[in-house]
């Protein structure tokens, strides 16, 4: 067993009289002003660290840490005495909330398993102490339950074997850079969570976050960049990680231009409960991939806290960060209005560049109902490359309304005493609905071939011959 500092051992003993005589009221006063001592000149910082088997029932202070779900306490010097009383009466009991003040602080367990909707955080299970006046020369306990460890379930001996054999395994293949074995042997810790009782599972989340420390992150990350048959792994084990994983996973995102070159970490990245604020700072990044890789990451995060940064990206300075941002609020889930008239101004914007790039990321949404804004903008576009891309997206799109628009442009031939589209514009129109395939654009190609004239018919006959179905020649005059 670790040897416990001295404020630990102290804490220890006043929590376990708590536990098993809280009507001494003079030994608990006795062991209080023992713990008061040691942080009277100097703080103390305990940590829970591995959890071992069999430590939930521990009587030292990291048991009782792990019993509780708590990842670390931190006692300021001076802390005052009612502070201290509090939080050991709340390691006493076995539920209930855990105090945490500003001289004496708790660090919980935010982590169940990955992606569990009910996970725990520091937020919803501690709140601020209830302190007695320091003129009050008597402290008033909380009467506690009944000494109840040996009635406290306890892992199967297999199972707990299993965990402690697998830690040690991790341990040595780390130390040895064996990072095929480290990875293959965390997988296995980890696909053990599921089979824990309930009880067991936040101090369990925390024993694999002690095994895997920033380096050994880092080390696992750039192994799947070189090695991308473990990449499904090291997937699966990073959001294990916390926060340290998310830190060392933007760092490696940060060295590559490519979205593509670390997907798995931006699938690990979303599977990691809170990384939202972790992310957040890159879309501020100077470099517009890291801004690439931010936006897309909010996108999939989907949290309504990404929009408002998101939104003012849109009038960023540089085109390329605005189109990210565009890109991003396309892909939520459910944008709200405020995203959807984003996208409607994009299509305005003064730069051809950001209005091609809007119609590309409503294309991508797949949203029809943003068809029509798209519509109307192609309709006034006079710069040829943005048109192009608006044109493209509306066949995307693919929509009733997306395909009549396109067999318009195809229709209105240019002429002297009126407006019209160019030849190159009717063309490309007709080999967008050619590429859209749909049975709407199966039907324009139909109606084009007998309406449309010279080359725009001919195209419009061979495209849809070539989708199958072969249109009786036009009769000529």
């Amino acid at each position: 067993m670790t040897v416990e500092s001295p404020f630990a051992e102290a804490f220890s003993r006043l929590v376990q009289q708590l536990r098993s005589g809280p009507d001494d009221p003079d030994a608990v006063r006795d062991l209080l002003t023992k713990v008061s001592v040691h942080v009277a000149r100097q703080p103390a910082l305990e940590e829970a660290g591995i959890q071992l088997s069999g430590m939930l029932n521990e009587v030292s202070l990291r048991g009782r840490m792990h019993a509780r779900g708590l990842d670390a306490i931190r006692v300021a010097v001076g802390a005052p005495a009612e502070e201290l009383l509090a939080l050991a009466q709340a390691l006493a009991q076995e539920d209930g909330p855990v105090p945490s003040t500003d001289r004496v602080q708790v660090d919980l367990v935010e982590l169940i398993m990955p992606g569990a909707e009910n996970a725990f955080s520091t937020k919803e299970l501690t709140r601020p102490a209830e302190a007695q006046p320091a003129t009050d020369p008597e402290f008033q306990f909380v009467s506690m339950l009944e000494d109840d460890r040996s009635r406290r379930p306890r892992l199967a001996e297999g199972l707990a074997k299993e965990i402690e054999d697998l830690s040690a395994a991790i341990t040595s293949a780390c130390d040895l850079s064996l990072w095929t074995e480290a990875i293959h042997a965390t997988q296995a810790l980890v696909q053990i969570g599921s089979r824990l009782p309930e009880s067991e599972r936040r101090g369990f989340g925390l024993q694999v976050k002690r095994l895997l420390p920033m380096s050994v992150l880092a080390s696992f990350i750039e192994f799947a960049v070189r090695v991308p048959e473990e990449r499904h792994r090291v997937t699966e084990v990073l959001p294990w990680g916390g926060r340290d994983a998310v830190e060392a996973m933007v760092e490696s995102i940060r060295q590559t231009e490519r979205v593509e070159a670390r997907r798995f970490l931006h699938d690990a990245i979303v599977a990691t409960p809170g990384a939202i604020s972790q992310v957040l700072p890159l879309l501020h990044d100077r470099k517009a991939s890291v801004v690439r890789h931010a936006a897309e990451l909010l996108a999939r995060l989907g949290d309504p806290a990404a929009l408002p940064p998101l939104l003012a990206k849109c009038e960023d300075p540089d085109e390329a960060a605005r189109a990210a941002a565009l890109h991003a609020l396309a892909a939520f889930g459910d944008p709200p209005p405020r995203a959807v008239e984003a996208l409607r101004q994009g299509l305005q914007h003064e730069s051809p560049h950001t209005r091609g790039e809007a119609a590309l990321a409503i294309a991508a949404s797949k949203r029809t109902a943003l068809g029509m804004p798209l519509v109307v903008a192609l309709e006034r576009e006079r710069d040829d490359s943005a048109w192009t891309v608006m044109a493209q997206a509306l066949g995307q799109i693919g929509s009733q309304e997306a395909v009549t628009a396109l067999a318009t442009v195809a229709l209105e031939k240019k002429g002297l005493l009126r407006k019209g589209q160019s030849r190159a514009r009717r063309l490309e129109a007709v080999s967008i609905l050619a590429d859209c395939g749909t049975p709407a654009a199966r039907g324009a190609l139909e109606g084009l071939s007998r309406e449309a004239e010279g080359e725009v018919a001919a195209a419009a006959r061979r495209a849809h011959q070539a989708l199958g179905k072969e249109l009786p020649e036009t009769p000529t005059t």
